[in-house]
C-alpha cells in the first residue's frame, strides 16, 4: 500500500519532529520513551499526541504484560502515512552560496542570527534556556542539547550546505543561540565555542548576564 507525507503543519512544531523522527526511526514506542525523545515532559506530549491522533497520523495498541491496571499504550505511525522526505538541502545550499558569495563581514552576519534568534525565542523571559534553545535549533536542522551549562549541537548541517565555507553557518548558529538564549528568563549569552564541522558537533558555552553593548562572539573551529 502506498504511502502519503504526513502534512507539513503537523510536523511544523519541532516537539511533534522529534516525537515522530523517533517512530519512524524505532518504532512503536510508550509515551515516557516519546517524551524523552522529543526532550519534553510527559503531560506536555499528551497534547501533541491527541493532535496527531485526531489527524490520524498516529496510531495506539494496547500491550498486555500480564500486570494489575491498564495495559501499556504503544503509539506508532499509523498506516499509510510517512515522514516528508524534502529537508530543503538544495535550498539551502543555494542560500549558503549566495551568503558565501555576498561576504558579509562576521559581524553583519551576528546580528542577523541574533535577531533571527530572539525572534525564535519568542516573549523575553518567557521560557528557561533548556527548552528554547533545542525547540528553536531543530527548527534550523540541528539537535541541541542544554547540559551542565553547555549547549551541544549535533548532526550540524554546516559541512552539508557550505562545504567549502562551514564556518559561515557556524557563526550563524552560535548566533542564533545567543539570540535565543538571551530571551530566555535566564537572559544568558554564549561565552565561547568550538565548532567541528568535520564530525558535524559544536558546543558553545553559556555564562550568565548580557553585554552592555554588542560584542563578536568568539568562533574556534577545530581543525583535524
Amino acid at each position: 500500500m502506498s504511502s502519503k507525507p504526513v502534512p507539513l503543519a503537523l510536523v511544523a512544531d519541532p516537539v511533534r519532529l522529534r516525537l515522530l523522527e523517533h517512530l519512524d526511526r524505532t518504532g512503536p514506542a510508550l509515551l515516557a520513551e516519546l517524551a524523552r525523545a522529543a526532550g519534553v515532559h510527559a503531560n506536555t506530549l499528551r497534547a501533541h499526541v491527541a493532535e496527531l491522533e485526531g489527524a490520524g497520523v498516529l496510531s495506539r495498541d494496547h500491550v498486555v504484560t500480564g500486570a494489575r491496571g491498564r495495559p501499556a499504550v504503544r503509539y506508532r505511525l499509523a498506516d499509510g502515512w510517512r515522514l516528508p522526505s524534502a529537508d530543503f538541502k538544495g535550498v539551502a545550499e543555494l542560500l549558503a552560496a549566495s551568503l558565501a558569495s555576498l561576504d558579509p563581514s562576521p559581524k553583519q552576519l551576528q546580528a542577523l542570527a541574533e535577531e533571527w534568534g530572539r525572534w525564535l525565542g519568542g516573549r523575553p523571559a518567557s521560557r528557561d534556556v533548556g527548552q528554547t534553545v533545542p525547540e528553536a535549533m531543530a527548527e534550523l536542522g540541528f539537535d541541541a542539547r542544554v547540559e551542565d551549562g553547555c549547549v551541544r549541537l549535533a548532526g550540524c548541517p554546516c559541512p552539508k550546505v557550505s562545504p567549502d565555507r562551514p564556518e559561515l553557518v557556524c557563526r550563524l548558529a552560535a548566533a542564533v543561540v545567543d539570540g535565543v538564549a538571551g530571551v530566555s528568563q535566564d537572559r544568558l549569552q554564549v561565552q565561547s565555542s568550538v565548532h567541528d564541522p568535520m564530525s558535524r558537533r559544536c558546543e558553545l558555552r553559556l555564562t550568565t548576564g548580557r553585554p552592555a553593548r554588542r560584542r563578536l562572539l568568539p568562533l574556534r573551529l577545530r581543525h583535524r
